[in-house]
């Protein structure tokens, strides 16, 4: 089916008749060709999308590029046994990367595997639902939000640089950024790369001789920026912005239908018997309504002004602040090793004890050498880290450090 890429310039805002917008748009064939591209309001995207083209509501048929600005990308490592542990504790992870209450921003991940680093990229929430909100609204069901510039490819030691007029993306393992062109030689002479990727456009004479010992590749492929984006999509990517609460609604084929009526009916017979189970369930989740509702209205009035997302969030973090201005408590002070943790390291061991605000840590390094900058780390950051013990092992060094609250 054809593919619809969009690329919203402005913020959705709702206006009279719908919402105020400016998106590029562009739709690739099967095949390849361009069928049409353009730049358009919210009402040109109405008439775009036709309604008797079915493929528009089917969410793998649209992609959505986010202008790299509007997207601030970080890597977090976190505690935890599990993938489900770790996303649960992302957003406490990242808060210290912005300036703005976390639940502004929505925060979505990629591959999460226990002991690494992960990948995030925060964008506003206000923006994301208004742009959702918007397509929606004339019948557009977008599969996938994507960083425009993370559609570059790039490997190794290498930058992969997209112009476009007086607009450049560049990519390279680990960072995007969106810069004015003028700019473009200062942003490659702070890069530690030994090759250059240009799609596109070319640098100029001048560029290229102050690039010394950077080797620079040219490709023109022709076509406007969001061509060669289309033509870079694979169909999948690390991150989709599109994630929790945002996810698009999975589309079920016929033959999968057919397959769920027949389920439905081979389960009438436990549906009955169970019938008794969910009257109860239902009268438990009817309480902990009421229940959520008498603690957002002790919430209000203990904080008069103020209407949470999150009220156990809200209030673990009022009573996490009238300890101390820095944090305390588990999550605090576990991100104080975790954020000084080489990837290299494994985390054995956490324990915590509330009444004396100590945590004990097991982690298992390389070598002394490794060990050393930690603690010089921690000490950077004022961390009250008392290394007990450290034992040579076969797989490197086991320490045992002891954090305590600055009380």
């Amino acid at each position: 089916m054809p593919l619809l890429v969009l690329r919203p310039l402005t913020p959705a805002r709702k206006a009279e008749e719908g919402f105020d917008l400016r998106l590029e748009w562009l739709v690739l064939e099967d095949g390849g060709a361009v069928r049409g591209e353009g730049t358009t309001d919210y009402h040109g995207l109405g008439d775009l999308a036709d309604p008797n083209q079915a493929w528009l509501s089917v969410s793998g048929n649209v992609l959505v590029l986010v202008p790299n600005q509007h997207v601030l990308e970080v890597s977090a490592s976190v505690p935890g046994r599990s993938a489900a542990q770790i996303r649960r504790a992302l957003p406490y992870a990242v808060e210290e990367f912005i300036a703005t209450d976390i639940d502004r921003m929505h925060v979505a991940s990629g591959p999460i595997k226990a002991g690494s680093p992960v990948p995030c990229q925060l964008i506003e929430r206000n923006l994301l639902e208004g742009w959702l909100e918007c397509l929606r609204s004339v019948g557009v069901q977008p599969g996938f939000f994507v960083a425009d510039a993370h559609l570059l490819p790039v490997e190794g030691n290498a930058a992969t640089v997209l112009i476009d007029d007086e607009t450049v993306l560049l990519r390279t393992e680990g960072q995007a950024a969106t810069l004015d062109r003028a700019n473009l030689l200062l942003a490659l002479q702070s890069l530690t790369i030994d090759q250059v990727r240009l799609i596109n456009g070319e640098l100029t004479d001048i560029e290229a001789a102050q690039l010394e010992g950077v080797g620079i590749e040219v490709e023109q492929p022709g076509g406007s920026s969001m061509e060669v984006l289309a033509r870079l999509w694979s169909g999948r990517t690390d991150i989709n912005l599109l994630q929790g609460e945002f996810k698009p609604p999975r589309v079920r084929s016929a033959s999968s239908r057919g397959w769920g009526v027949a389920a439905a009916l081979a389960c009438v017979w436990a549906l009955v018997a169970w019938g008794a189970m969910l009257a109860e369930a239902w009268w438990a989740d009817s309480r902990a309504d009421v229940l959520d509702e008498e603690a957002r209205g002790l919430y209000v009035r203990l904080f008069p002004g103020e209407n949470p997302r999150n009220v156990r969030r809200a209030l673990s973090a009022k009573l996490g602040s009238t300890v101390a201005a820095d944090g305390r408590g588990l999550v605090a002070l576990s991100n104080d090793i975790a954020s000084v943790l080489p990837s290299s390291a494994r985390l054995r061991s956490l324990e915590f004890t509330g009444d004396r605000g100590e945590l004990k840590t097991e982690i298992v390094l390389q070598g002394f050498a490794e060990l050393e900058r930690l603690e010089q780390q921690l000490a950077e950051r004022g961390v009250q880290a008392e290394l007990q013990n450290s034992l040579q092992e076969d797989q490197g060094v086991r320490a045992y450090f002891l954090i305590r609250e600055n009380r």
